[in-house]
Order: structure tokens, then C-alpha cells, then sequence
């Protein structure tokens, strides 16, 4: 889903780009709710540093003008020289000449703007309940369990001022006045991207990748370690080598495992034989890869992965449909024929 916002200058609807918003998809998803350890272990306090350093912190292709130029700010607002910026988080925490470039209404009745931001403004009357973040909210919500403001506020006017990384994140008072109160809602504060897909296990799979194609091919990483198994001779061993390739590829069908096992109880599938499937799966797939390679490619001490995959695809809804029968029998949860796919 694109978002838009109107341009108060040209009145035109502009698209509006936000920065790693594929880094970012997932975590504002449906899974959130069906899956919350995930999401908990995903938006927790290392996995958004990772993310953050990723997004904001690493030293990108760009710097000073262009850099600015990509994330369409303009640099001559900034109070310090354009080429001392070289990341986007110096950008975000830009200091700006707020006395020339955002000059203060001197009229007293003035409501002035809080801050750099898209404005979303109408009447509570008109729109009882607030779309935020795929969720409705009454005023009564907004503004905490309990408050003694909900009643004055309930069918009156709102605004709601947006900050994007593109905008100067320092905050004003919009009117004269004296706080009153002050108070605090309990709970998590996220990303305010409205499309907001996981980005850690994309950026994991990435450095993986690339990790993979750039040492792998060295001779220093084919063996990760060699187990003795039986004696051969005097001073002699036969034994099995674990490879850094093999490492790899467990590494990431025991992630599979998991994401699989995850992503199949936010959709409501039964554990009990979806994990009877998987590791039924594993049980063949592992001999026949052995077997095909062994058949086909004629190689007497290797795997191969394709013929893993071609008996686990053979294997996969013999398998389901036998774990449907047991579970039948026992009366346990069936698992349906789309869990194939």
C-alpha cells in the first residue's frame, strides 16, 4: 500500500519514500498479534540496535550534499557545514538556523505548528475513533485507562503531527499556556511506518550470503573439523569432516525449522503434526540426499541438496496424510492440505 500526503505548497499528492522501509515490513504485520514472542524477540532492544546501526548509523555511499539530496532535506537550513554530515543519523539530528528558517509568529492567538511534520487534522465528532497503525482508537484510549481529560476532549477537534526521518526533529510549545498535568502510558513505542517485514532475518540472511561467497571458496574454509571414527592402522584414523558449507546449510534449515514452526502457529496450525511432518521430512530427506548423490551423481561421501529437495516434495502430502490418519485416530487436530504449499 503506497501513503501519500498533500504538498500545502502545490496542493499536488506526493508518494512519500520512507528510509528502509523493506528493512522495517514485517514487524507492523498481521504476525505481531498471532505470533507475539516473535515480534517481542524482533523489536526488542538488540535486534532495533542492530537495526538502527544498520539503517542509520554505517557510513553509506553518500555523504554532505548528496546525502541529503537522496533523503530529500534541505542542507541550507542546517547550522553546520553540509560535508560534516556523513550518515543519516547526524541528518536526523541535524541542528537547524531555526531563527531564519523557522521564524516564530509573533501574534499571541497564533496556533503555531509543533514541529517539522505531515498534519493530519478533522473532528472527533465526525470520526469518533482514530486509524492508527491498523487499529482504532476512541479518545478515551488515546489518552489513558482512567484519565479525567477523556470527557473534555471526547467530540472535539484533533491533530495529529507526524515526524519522518526527513523532517527537523525538535519540538515547540503550539500555544501559551500552564501544564496542568502530566502523566504516562505504559507500554512499547515502534516505528511509525504504516507498512512497517522483518528485517532482521532478512539482514541475517544477507550477511549470510554474502558471507558465504566471499570465504566459503578458500581452502581454509572447507573444513570446520574432522571426528575420528574407528581406527584404520597404526597411527591411522578414518574419520568424518564437518565443512563450513555443511555449518551453513544446518544453520539455516534449523532457522527454517523455527520460522516455519512460528509463522504456521500465527496461522492457527496445529504444532503436534506440523512438527511431526517436519521431522518426518527430515528422518527421509537426509539418506536420500546421500542415496541421490550417491545414484545419480555418482559420489560415494557427499549430500546433494536438490535430491533432498525432490524426496522431500515426493514425500511431503504421503506424509501429511499419514500424520492426518494417526492424529485422526488419537483425536488430535488434523493439519489442512494448504500446509503443503
Amino acid at each position: 500500500m503506497d501513503h501519500h500526503y498533500i504538498d500545502r505548497r502545490t496542493r499536488a499528492a506526493v508518494r512519500e519514500t520512507f528510509r528502509a522501509d523493506r528493512s522495517v515490513g514485517l514487524l507492523y504485520d498481521r504476525l505481531r498479534e498471532s505470533a507475539p514472542a516473535l515480534f517481542r524477540a524482533l523489536t526488542g532492544r538488540r535486534a532495533c540496535a542492530l537495526l538502527g546501526h544498520l539503517g542509520y548509523d554505517r557510513i553509506p555511499g553518500r555523504r554532505g550534499i548528496p546525502l541529503f539530496q537522496h533523503m530529500g532535506i534541505d542542507w541550507r537550513e542546517c547550522l553546520h557545514p553540509a560535508d560534516t554530515f556523513v550518515s543519516p543519523r547526524q541528518v536526523f539530528e541535524r541542528q537547524i538556523r531555526y531563527w531564519d528558517c523557522r521564524p516564530m509568529e509573533e501574534d499571541a492567538d497564533t496556533v503555531v505548528a509543533p514541529a517539522d511534520s505531515r498534519l493530519l487534522c478533522g473532528e472527533l465528532a465526525e470520526t469518533p475513533a482514530l486509524f492508527v497503525k491498523e487499529k482504532f482508537f476512541t479518545t478515551g484510549e488515546l489518552l489513558g485507562p482512567g484519565s479525567s481529560w477523556a470527557e473534555l476532549f471526547n467530540r472535539g477537534s484533533y491533530a495529529v503531527f507526524r515526524l519522518t526521518p526527513d523532517k527537523y526533529h525538535y519540538n515547540h510549545a503550539p500555544v501559551a499556556g500552564t501544564v496542568v498535568d502530566l502523566y504516562t502510558l505504559d507500554g512499547s513505542y515502534h516505528s511509525c511506518n504504516p507498512r512497517a517485514v522483518l528485517a532482521l532475518a532478512s539482514v541475517l540472511f544477507g550477511l549470510f550470503i554474502l558471507l558465504g561467497w566471499r570465504l566459503l571458496p578458500h581452502d581454509r574454509f572447507q573444513v570446520l573439523a574432522s571426528l575420528p571414527l574407528r581406527p584404520v592402522g597404526a597411527n591411522r584414523w578414518q574419520g568424518c569432516n564437518l565443512t563450513w558449507y555443511g555449518a551453513l546449510l544446518a544453520s539455516a534449515v534449523v532457522m527454517g525449522l523455527l520460522f516455519v514452526l512460528t509463522l504456521a502457529a500465527s496461522g492457527g496450525v496445529p504444532a503436534a503434526p506440523m512438527l511431526a511432518v517436519l521431522l518426518g521430512l527430515l528422518v527421509l530427506c537426509v539418506p536420500a540426499s546421500r542415496l541421490v548423490a550417491r545414484v545419480v551423481e555418482k559420489k560415494r561421501h557427499t549430500f546433494t541438496i536438490g535430491g533432498a529437495f525432490f524426496c522431500g516434495l515426493l514425500a511431503a502430502l504421503p506424509l501429511i496424510l499419514l500424520v492426518n490418519g494417526a492424529c485422526a485416530r488419537l483425536g488430535r487436530p488434523t493439519l489442512e492440505p494448504w500446509v503443503l504449499l
